[in-house]
């Protein structure tokens, strides 16, 4: 980082080769200077797909390798080299790394990107569109308000769920299904070691100081998730992906997957939509609810970090927030996926060092004013919540 690390030596990362066969996608990389401790050499950079992607062309197929180690090269002020690559991601390389540099001001983004040779593709576009979809209430909005368009939900391995939780796949990959086959869409399943082949806890102790941010938070899952869907795009020509905001233009949050970031990833002549934005998580649930009621839809959100094996467990912060937004508009958690919680252990919890912070503030501040709007749905377990001083 060129605040906390001096440019002792050159610092270069180059991708020696992208091979492409049947479902899989593998980068072999190689890395000159000191910043070489960032990278877990023994694990390859491997991404697999539910379907055959081995049509796609090198310049298409080097871009989520790329988005991946983008962010890490700048801020150790490197340079990375690739043969080929696709122009319409190429062009927008700068707008994204603006928006890096106005989230981050402490921190100074340097290096570059060099390509041997850029690649133009010329093809008709075609009127499909792709979400990605996590199970959580973020990613329904967003299918909710698409849910016309049909678009390919796609949901990866690797990123919340990690690759060895095969429990937990389970049971994220037959949401999606159950997901898709109700709600009339496609489905996309990717497995990525996009978290494992960079020392992402040595990253996240660079970084916290001048950002007051984590790695993973702040820097690497929004184009390090959307770029997963560079073959699929090519393949399929399409014209837009969504990928759900995790919040709202109204709090001043660092995050890595933000509009200023996230709508400059072009791959093709595909363009990405940081989608819902304008709305709070208490709006998107109420959306959903809404949504729910009018079409007699099934929803089931996933939305816990916490528990293996792709559950609620319906007793961290993650869960409780859905819970509580979720009782703010009138309905029953356990029909949303939450079949069994206590208030009482809730009330105990807040008052634990570390529960709270200065992002949850906003959602539970958001809880308390859609309760005082309808005071009818605040149960009795929960009228201690009311009395709670934020600010």
């Amino acid at each position: 980082m060129a605040n906390t690390v001096d440019n002792i030596t050159s610092r270069r990362l180059t991708v020696d080769a992208v091979k492409i066969f049947g479902r899989q996608i593998i980068c072999k990389y190689s890395v000159q200077g000191d910043w070489q401790k960032i990278f877990n050499f023994g694990v390859e950079f491997f991404i697999e797909y539910s379907e055959n992607i081995s049509r796609t062309p090198k310049d298409i197929a080097v871009i989520p390798f790329l988005c991946n180690v983008l962010s890490i090269a700048w801020i150790f002020d490197a340079e990375i080299v690739v043969d080929e690559l696709d122009y319409d991601f190429y062009k927008h390389v700068a707008e994204i790394k603006e928006g890096y540099i106005k989230m981050y001001p402490r921190i100074k983004f340097g290096g570059k990107l060099t390509a041997g040779v850029l690649v133009r593709h010329d093809y008709e576009v075609s009127d499909n569109t792709a979400a990605f979809f996590s199970g959580g209430a973020d990613s329904f909005d967003t299918l909710i308000a698409h849910v016309e368009e049909h678009p390919t939900l796609v949901t990866l391995l690797g990123s919340d769920v990690r690759l060895n939780d095969r429990k937990g796949w389970e049971r994220v990959s037959r949401h999606a299904l159950d997901t898709v086959q109700k709600f009339g869409c496609k489905n996309l399943f990717i497995a990525s070691s996009f978290r494992l082949f960079i020392n992402e806890g040595l990253l996240h102790g660079l970084v916290m100081p001048l950002a007051n941010d984590g790695w993973w938070s702040g820097f690497q899952h929004g184009i390090g998730i959307i770029s997963h869907i560079a073959p699929y795009v090519y393949l399929h020509k399409l014209k837009r992906i969504y990928i759900a905001s995790s919040y709202t233009a109204k709090y001043n949050v660092t995050c890595a997957s933000d509009p200023t970031i996230d709508n400059h990833v072009h791959i093709g002549k595909c363009v990405t939509i940081h989608d819902g934005y304008e709305f709070s998580r208490q709006d998107k649930i109420r959306r959903i609810c809404d949504f729910k009621r009018r079409t007699g839809l099934p929803i089931q959100l996933r939305v816990c970090w916490k528990s293996s094996g792709g559950e609620n467990c319906c007793a961290c912060g993650k869960c409780y927030q859905a819970i509580c937004h979720i009782l703010a508009e009138g309905e029953n958690p356990a029909d949303f996926g939450f079949p069994s919680y206590s208030l009482e252990k809730l009330r105990q919890d807040f008052q634990k060092p570390g529960f709270m912070n200065r992002i949850v503030i906003n959602l539970w501040q958001n809880i308390q004013d859609r309760f005082r709007e309808h005071p009818k749905n605040l149960p009795d377990g929960l009228a201690w919540l009311m009395d709670i001083k934020f600010s």
